[in-house]
């Protein structure tokens, strides 16, 4: 089986990504999910990859580089059209602050609580992108 697309995963905690990547999997057979528990790693894979990337979800709140500071960065990519895939932030708890900042980047499609909920992907990037579940 060829994997024609990708979905990153970015969250310093292991676990979720796991969790996180099976239910990606049951929902789409072809797709190959590369996670990441350091969005700085992640971010060098994203400027350096010629993989098609259809989806980034990313932890908000982690160590080292948080998730506003991974969109920030890959904003810079996302312009240049190096990557152009969209973000969805994921967080234990969402507030008017975060909801507020997402609005600043055009790379951030959506802002979700934690854990993934794939009916919560907006149906028309699944359908331009050929997710379908």
């Amino acid at each position: 089986m060829q994997f024609m697309e990708h979905i990153i995963l970015i969250d310093d905690d292991k676990n979720t990504n796991l969790y996180h990547e099976i239910i990606i999997q049951q929902a789409f057979a072809n797709i190959r999910v590369k996670s990441f528990t350091e969005a700085e790693i992640a971010l060098t894979f994203l400027a350096n990859s010629s993989a098609t990337i259809s989806l980034i979800f990313s932890d908000l709140r982690m160590p080292y580089m948080s998730g506003w500071e991974f969109v920030k960065n890959y904003q810079i990519l996302y312009e240049q059209n190096t990557q152009t895939a969209p973000v969805i932030m994921l967080s234990d708890s969402i507030d008017r602050t975060d909801t507020d900042m997402a609005k600043q980047f055009n790379c951030v499609i959506d802002l979700q609580n934690k854990p993934l909920d794939i009916n919560k992907i907006p149906q028309q990037l699944l359908i331009t992108d050929g997710l379908r579940p």
